[in-house]
């Protein structure tokens, strides 16, 4: 629950900020530390003080501001690459000379369907979200997020209409590309930034969700080729730290007795963690290895460029 210091008396918000048990969320707005669980080791947890900011902004605002872009596919519970430094809101009018440091401003009509109440604040309908967010942002950034929203069940007909309705704005064509690579059946971000990696070096699509049935029952790779016999199993920490139990060892045996019985079902099972996403040319090497000589790579310069790989 997010606080406003103008409900409390100065010298106690003072001294619950000095005792830490209050951290600020933006000018006049606070968070209890009771609020904001801890995650890798950040004093707060940065997805949650993103969500926190937003709630603070609404208290504040004499109309709340529709939240957008990939503001609002955090409230819709939307996996996002990186979670954006300031909170993104769609207006009518242009930004007025109140703005704040911490709010970016899009200028646009929205009309009754492109907007809804989630989490008691106004967002961006999910159609309306996933094509803001494929449209501006970077290629990755995008296509996490269009995994996402797909996964809970946003149509991409409609958004493929959406963007038809857009014409030949800056974005759309970009945008297109990203919802036709995008697939709700990836269920983290490491595993769409791996996908993202594949398509950008240009090998040929992977099947997601790849199903095997072996003698200790039926499990279903991350994705791989079927055709080929090879599989790649995205590890991401949290399979060994929080979801383990606190008991990491038993994940790594029955991670290690999964991948056994899938190898002997005559596939070969290459392990990615996010380390390996940081060195893009030692990957590709080890996938290209696992496949026939036969299949040539046709990288996309555009998903390749710097800026598109944040």
């Amino acid at each position: 629950m997010v606080l406003r210091s103008r409900d409390f008396p100065s010298d106690f918000v003072a001294r619950e900020v000095r005792a830490m048990r209050w951290v600020r969320v933006r000018r006049g707005a606070y968070l209890p530390v009771a609020d904001a669980p801890a995650s890798s080791g950040e004093f707060v947890d940065r997805r949650q003080m993103h969500l926190a900011r937003i709630a603070a902004i609404a208290s504040q605002s004499s109309a709340s501001p529709a939240f957008s872009h990939e503001s609002a596919a955090l409230v819709r519970g939307a996996q996002v690459w990186r979670v954006p430094q300031c909170v993104h809101v769609t207006q009518r009018s242009s930004a007025s000379g109140r703005r704040g440091a911490d709010i970016a401003r899009h200028k646009a009509i929205l009309m009754a369907d492109d907007v809804e109440i989630r989490s008691g604040v106004l967002v961006t309908s999910g159609v309306r979200t996933l094509v803001d967010c494929m449209m501006t942002l970077p290629p990755l950034s995008a296509l996490v997020v269009a995994d996402s929203l797909l996964s809970q069940g946003i149509d991409p007909d409609s958004a493929a209409l959406a963007l038809t309705a857009r014409g030949h704005r800056r974005g759309v064509r970009r945008a297109r590309m990203i919802l036709a690579e995008a697939d709700g059946a990836a269920e983290s971000a490491g595993e769409t930034a791996l996908r993202y990696l594949l398509w950008a070096y240009g090998f040929p699509r992977p099947e997601l969700q790849v199903r095997v049935d072996t003698r200790l029952g039926t499990f279903w790779a991350d994705l791989g080729w079927r055709r080929w016999g090879v599989l790649i199993e995205y590890d991401g920490l949290v399979k060994y730290g929080s979801l383990a139990g606190g008991a990491p060892s038993d994940v790594v045996v029955k991670e290690k007795r999964r991948q056994e019985a899938m190898e002997e079902e005559g596939f070969r099972v290459l392990r990615v963690t996010k380390f390996d996403l940081q060195n893009p040319g030692q990957l590709v090497a080890r996938v290209i290895k696992r496949l026939p000589p036969s299949v040539h790579l046709t990288p996309i310069p555009e998903l390749l460029l710097p800026s598109s790989r944040r």
